[in-house]
């Protein structure tokens, strides 16, 4: 089985593309704690995690081009994401290009963000 973690950040002090306001500067923990626990619990899963900075990947075609930079070596079974509400544009235009080209994967929303609804 193989997870691909982008990690969308969340702090403020940005001024670029969708992430005016934000930064890379807080690590998103809750993501953290997940992927430990995975880890622990299922030791042969592969599992990717990928920064997605804000100084390279901030608009929707740079969001596209990561993805599709990672496609080339790893193809996720599960893409496991999180994010604060304020970051609700963001996670939402990520988890479209992640579905046009992982179609497979299945998704997993947590944090602040997943109970939008």
């Amino acid at each position: 089985m193989r997870i691909l973690v982008p990690l969308i950040p969340h702090s403020t002090r940005h001024d670029k593309g969708m992430s005016r306001g934000f930064s890379n500067e807080s690590f998103p923990l809750g993501v953290a704690y997940v992927v430990a626990a995975v880890r622990k619990s299922f030791p042969e899963v592969e599992i990717r995690i990928a920064s997605f900075d804000l100084d390279g990947v901030d608009t929707d075609d740079e969001i596209r081009r990561e993805l599709k930079q990672i496609s080339k070596s790893f193809c996720p079974d599960f893409i496991l994401f999180g994010g604060m509400i304020t970051r609700y544009h963001y996670i939402v235009t990520l988890s479209t290009r992640a579905r046009e080209i992982f179609p497979n994967a299945v998704q997993i929303l947590g944090g602040g963000a997943s109970t939008l609804g």
